[in-house]
Formats: C-alpha cells, structure tokens, sequence
C-alpha cells in the first residue's frame, strides 16, 4: 500500500513539474515593516507570508490577552530586537 503512494506521489511531482526556485526562496526574508502600529513587527509577519496585517495584529492581541499578556509582550519584544529594519531599495 505504502509503494502504490508513493509512485502516486512521484507521478504527481513529475506531471506537474514542480520545481523549486532556490533564488526565490533566498531572496525571501523577514522584515519589520514600515506600515507599523508600533514597531511594525506584526506588519512584518503579515507581509512574509501574505496575510492580512489587520488579522495578524487582531491575532497577536488575542494571543496576549489569553496568554495574560506577559508572554505576547515578550515575543513582541523579542521580535523587535531580532526583525531587521526593511531597507529602502532604490530603483535605478
């Protein structure tokens, strides 16, 4: 049974030419943002993975509230220190 799921699997992956794009996965990177409430950790979040900034922010506010806010503070601050500044890129 395991077999048969597996050749399910490799003939998927080869019909579909899935391929991953290695320079597209480096040039990814986790930036606070520069639409920020506070520090724009949250912004940050929801830009890296294409979310909604407003639900991400609605989601940390229930995180801290049922976790008696010490714990969200901390991850907060935490990833305000280690999130890096987004550069500006300017286009030539």
């Amino acid at each position: 049974m395991s077999l048969s799921l597996i050749n399910v699997i490799n003939t998927f992956n080869k019909s579909t030419n899935h391929q991953i794009n290695k320079s597209t996965m480096s040039s990814k990177r986790l930036y606070r943002s520069r639409d920020k409430a506070i520090a724009g950790v949250c912004g940050g979040i929801a830009e890296y993975y294409g979310w909604d900034i407003a639900l991400v922010r609605i989601a940390y506010l229930l995180f801290s509230i049922f976790s008696i806010a010490f714990p969200g503070m901390l991850v907060y601050i935490i990833l305000w220190i280690v999130m890096p500044n987004r550069k500006d890129v300017i286009n030539m």
